[in-house]
């Protein structure tokens, strides 16, 4: 049930991705749980509003981080900053992803539970509808510099200063 308010997702989505082969990656299954799944088959079986919060944690927690938001994050991850390596394949990239991503997902998800978790009870008790999509662009945007704050660092780097063939010292973004 939508906010007689707010325009229905199908015209918002629509409006910002015209095609449906502009998708970004992660928007279908985030666009699927949180519009429809949530809404029209949760809210409706569980009545009290703790126990709506409690299962949008668990979906948003147990599901959308570490089947769908990980993903998309190690991989973009590890092709930013590998896929210029001469003599690189795909097929490297996905398993270095696949490696930080199981060394890496426990933790990250602890971290995230700090910023999922209220921003998910928020949502159901305080954020009306037509605020959602806003409200969770923020929290996601605190989200993600938190992530790559942990761990999005490029690996390649040092902190050693370098020097240059003229023989002045070049320090990196820390130095």
């Amino acid at each position: 049930m939508t906010h007689p308010d707010c325009p229905t997702p199908t015209r918002v989505i629509n409006l910002l991705y015209p095609s449906k082969r502009n998708h970004p990656p992660g928007f279908r299954p985030a666009f699927y749980m949180f519009s429809y799944l949530v809404p029209t088959i949760v809210n409706p079986k569980v009545p009290s509003l703790a126990g709506r919060a409690a299962a949008l944690c668990a979906l948003d927690i147990g599901v959308f981080m570490p089947f769908v938001y990980f993903p998309i994050f190690y991989s973009t991850r590890e092709l930013v900053y590998r896929g210029d390596e001469p003599n690189i394949t795909s097929t490297a990239i996905l398993e270095s992803a696949i490696s930080k991503y199981k060394d890496g997902m426990l933790s990250n998800l602890l971290s995230a539970s700090l910023v999922m978790v209220p921003q998910d009870i928020l949502m159901q008790w305080k954020v009306p509808p037509h605020l959602r999509v806003p409200f969770i662009a923020t929290s996601g945007i605190v989200w993600v510099v938190i992530l790559s704050n942990s761990s999005g660092e490029n690996p390649s780097t040092d902190s050693q200063p370098t020097k240059l063939d003229n023989g002045e010292i070049a320090r990196n973004r820390d130095g």
